[in-house]
């Protein structure tokens, strides 16, 4: 291998088979079905070992360049889609979805060019679908600020923040134009929409439990949604400076060109304002 690490692939294929389970096959019964064993729909200890590979992963990432690159070689991109989009989403500890979105970050933030512009489109889609997932699911404040943090590293730069917005085809190679639409990855309407009524929920929650033991948690779970704000703030000011026209930054901010910007932040403003110092 370019890198020489073949036992990423045991570790990604241990991890697929405690996600996913291992099929069994039926031996010496004709006709008898094979059956599926473990994953972790159906086996709590594979659910928990789920996450502590990706975390083993993040570990060994987070050590040098060629980590990362090994980590690129060996596909491990696949491996956290298949987690984000792992159904029950109950099934799994509520961390190994920050875990698999965090390793993406180190994937694919810090060796852009190690990435075909496709598959930044096919993270970016995939984090897309978990910000934008109604407020009762399993995906905490530290879910949603590590998939706000990785799509503003993948807007920083501007060239790759347009191929996340756009998309050209090409039908000559001999022409000298390509015929660009707007194709964006990701939408923040739903999302935006969901901080709102999490941090009017946690702030109701603050008031409830005050004075309590339970007041700690309840200010740490607003606190988390505060952040994650934050960065909603932080990742459409980056948009903002690589968009080229003000209509495409509101199709992707409300999946709307006809917006207007005192609407952008008005419902979500509205809550924060009311929460006491």
């Amino acid at each position: 291998t370019a890198v020489g690490l073949p036992i990423l692939d045991l570790i990604r294929r241990l991890a697929e088979a405690a996600l996913n389970g291992v099929v069994m096959e039926t031996e010496g019964r004709e006709g008898a079905e094979d059956h599926i064993s473990g994953g972790a729909t159906r086996d709590t200890r594979d659910a928990r070992a789920v996450s502590r590979l990706l975390l083993l992963l993040a570990h060994f990432g987070a050590l040098s360049n060629t980590a990362r690159l090994a980590l690129t070689e060996y596909s491990l991109e696949t491996l956290c889609q298949s987690v984000l989009a792992h159904s029950p989403p109950t099934s799994l500890p509520p961390m190994a979805f920050s875990q698999s979105i965090r390793l993406l970050s180190l994937m694919f933030t810090s060796n852009p060019s190690a990435h075909s512009v496709p598959k930044f489109r096919m993270v970016a889609k995939a984090v897309n679908l978990l910000i934008n997932k109604a407020s009762d699911s399993h995906h905490s404040a530290s879910t949603v600020c590590a998939a706000l943090e990785l799509l503003m590293g993948l807007c920083t730069p501007q060239w790759l923040c347009l191929n996340l917005l756009f998309s050209g085809a090409v039908e000559n190679l001999e022409d000298e134009e390509v015929e660009v639409t707007v194709s964006s990855t990701f939408r923040l309407e739903k999302c935006m929409q969901r901080l709102a009524q999490e941090i009017s929920t946690a702030n109701q929650q603050c008031h409830a439990e005050k004075g309590t033991e339970d007041e700690t948690a309840a200010l740490e779970e607003l606190s988390g949604w505060l952040q994650a704000t934050e960065l909603m703030v932080s990742l459409q000011r980056v948009v903002v400076e690589n968009c080229p026209t003000s209509t495409v930054f509101f199709q992707v901010v409300l999946g709307s060109a006809g917006a207007s910007p005192s609407s952008v932040f008005e419902d979500l403003m509205q809550i924060v304002q009311g929460i006491p110092d």
